[in-house]
């Protein structure tokens, strides 16, 4: 630092410098904050994407596997539901490198816009015709749900929402064996 700087500093009262450290602090976290949207705007990579059908397959949500046994229609009805949602994407040709982060702005898009969203199944395509024919995905699939695991939410991660142990796993399709 310039001595002129540092002079100026031991001059000032006690309030001069507090205020002074605050207005450097704020300046600080506000542009580390644009250096992370850019870094996140980076890291999505740009790929173009289209949703190409998307399911409702919500579920009931047991405690464990065993409490599915022995239940009436009526206390399986009562038992909290969770809502999973799988959607079949087709996104532009792309690199394997683009895949993860893609996949993380769909998730947050998602949950953003529904809240109630308790698992995410995605399926990633190279084209529309294989949504169509029911074929199976070629690029990638993601779960989005406790430790990245399908079908693992509880009644009561349903209920309380949750989302301390949710991660993202990925598998990774022909297109990148």
């Amino acid at each position: 630092m310039s001595t002129k700087i540092l002079d100026a500093i031991k001059g000032m009262p006690l309030w001069g410098k507090i205020l002074s450290g605050v207005i450097i602090a704020l300046v600080f976290f506000s542009s580390a904050s644009l250096i992370a949207d850019q870094v996140e705007q980076m890291n999505y990579a740009g790929v173009s994407y289209v949703f190409a059908k998307s399911e409702d397959q919500t579920r009931r949500a047991f405690q464990d596997s065993s409490a599915q046994q022995d239940f009436s229609t009526e206390q399986i009805q009562a038992i909290t539901g969770y809502k999973l949602m799988v959607y079949h994407v087709v996104v532009q040709p792309t690199s394997k490198a683009q895949i993860e982060p893609t996949i993380h702005k769909i998730i947050d898009d998602l949950t953003s816009e529904d809240g109630t969203i308790d698992e995410i199944i995605l399926h990633f395509y190279s084209d529309s015709s294989l949504v169509e024919q029911g074929q199976t995905w070629d690029i990638a699939s993601a779960v989005w749900g406790p430790n990245g695991e399908r079908d693992s939410v509880t009644a009561s991660i349903a209920k309380n929402d949750e989302r301390e142990t949710y991660q993202t796993s990925i598998e990774y399709g022909g297109q990148f064996q």
